[in-house]
């Protein structure tokens, strides 16, 4: 069976491959970084179509190259 972070792990966008997935009562929680939003809608999408998913709770932060260099 398909597990959330296998898919992610095996995404072709790298960042993907960190995102971290917690399931608990059929929710889904998302976390980790990716650098835009279209990477964090895409997780989303991946993850919901795992059986026994009812929500996905997205907490995955877009973090830019520029607010990068600010927080370093």
């Amino acid at each position: 069976m398909q597990t959330a972070a296998g898919l992610l792990r095996r995404s072709p966008y790298l960042p993907l491959r960190d995102i971290r997935c917690d399931l608990m009562d059929g929710i889904l929680t998302l976390r980790g970084r990716v650098p835009t939003y279209f990477l964090k809608q895409l997780a989303q999408t991946v993850t919901m179509t795992v059986p026994g998913i009812d929500h996905v709770a997205n907490r995955i932060e877009v973090v830019t190259l520029s607010a990068r260099s600010i927080h370093s």
